[in-house]
């Protein structure tokens, strides 16, 4: 697996706010996938391409992050959608044959 990017973000919060990343491909991936952050701070979040099963070629998926807009004890949160992260990534053939990643 090549290694992976980091996206630095700052999302609006309320106070301390809970937040989760999903995404749209099963070869993309983000860590951590949960984590809470108050309004005043921001958040590393590592981003990864896993090439297995990938054929050559351009490859496009999204992380939507989104955030804990109403919780209560003992029930699931609701959430909502606070920000999209496109993510582009290019299997590309290496010299000895095998694929070799680009991503952005």
């Amino acid at each position: 697996m090549p290694p992976s990017q980091t996206s630095r973000l700052s999302l609006e919060g309320r106070g301390l706010s809970r937040f989760r990343v999903h995404s749209s491909d099963g070869w993309l991936s983000a860590f951590p996938q949960q984590w809470m952050q108050s309004d005043t701070s921001n958040v590393a979040i590592d981003v990864y391409a896993n090439n297995v099963g990938l054929a050559l070629g351009t490859h496009t998926g999204t992380l939507t992050i989104e955030r804990a807009v109403e919780e209560t004890a003992g029930e699931a949160a609701l959430y909502e959608e606070a920000q999209t992260i496109h993510v582009t990534h290019a299997v590309l053939p290496r010299d000895d044959g095998g694929p070799e990643s680009y991503g952005r």
